[in-house]
């Protein structure tokens, strides 16, 4: 994960709660002293709210995250996923207050997911980006056609010999690219199936807002339980082998 940036600093430098300030300094040296502390106490108020609300920290945490991205063919996946995990904070902030209280604990399974999904898809994207270079440098089909027509041209045992541990490796690198490629895929069928569910689960969040009596928290295992399974799946293919095995 990215460095990500103090609340608390990017609350006491936002250029509002600074003009605050100002004004807190201003008015007590050139109206009346004692509407200085006042101030000074709205300011702090400001900073404090500011630096609390969990949506500046999503914020930063987006800030950071796009210092450092994805591969592309990743990238547009994680950024609707980035859009459903704000809009996800806006419908818990528009629920009633005993829903919105009942709806919290998705909170911090739906970071979680999401922070998963990013960390996943920077090792992903390593690999990506190594596949797209192998592939770009070499043609393995071509270079394997070559050889078998050396092979069964040449005479000399050791020239035949030297050609076949040519083949190997080529036959090796071709699995490896295959193993990659396959892997690749899934990681991106793996996000399809991450962002169908988001969806899924904002969409009864938004249902909930105004929902009477114990129905949010009668949905809210539920609702936990399918964020839950796409983390463990996240961590099943984590855990897949990533070389062939020899």
């Amino acid at each position: 994960m990215p460095e990500l940036r103090s609340p608390w600093v990017a609350a006491l430098v936002n250029p509002l709660n600074l003009a605050m300030l100002g004004l807190a300094v201003g008015a007590g040296l050139l109206s009346a002293w004692w509407l200085f502390p006042i101030g000074l106490v709205l300011w702090a108020v400001m900073v404090s709210a500011q630096a609390l609300d969990p949506r500046q920290r999503l914020a930063l945490t987006f800030e950071a995250r796009g210092n450092a991205g994805l591969a592309q063919r990743f990238q547009t996946y994680f950024d609707r996923l980035e859009r459903l995990q704000a809009a996800f904070y806006r419908s818990l902030a528009e629920a009633s207050g005993r829903n919105r209280r009942r709806l919290e604990p998705l909170r911090g399974e739906v970071d979680g997911l999401v922070e998963q999904v990013y960390e996943l898809g920077q090792r992903m994207t390593a690999l990506e980006n190594q596949r797209l270079v192998e592939q770009a440098n070499a043609d393995t089909q071509q270079d394997l056609v070559r050889i078998n027509e050396l092979i069964a041209a040449s005479n000399d045992a050791m020239a035949k010999r030297e050609y076949e541990q040519s083949r190997q490796s080529l036959e090796q690198r071709q699995t490896e690219l295959q193993r990659s490629a396959l892997q690749l895929d899934r990681f991106e069928a793996l996000l399809t199936s991450v962002r169908q569910e988001l969806e899924r689960v904002q969409t009864e969040v938004v249902g909930l807002h105004a929902a009477r009596g114990n129905e949010a928290e009668q949905k809210l295992p539920a609702l936990l339980k399918a964020i839950q399974q796409e983390r463990s799946d996240l961590t099943a293919f984590d855990q897949l082998p990533t070389q062939p095995s020899s």
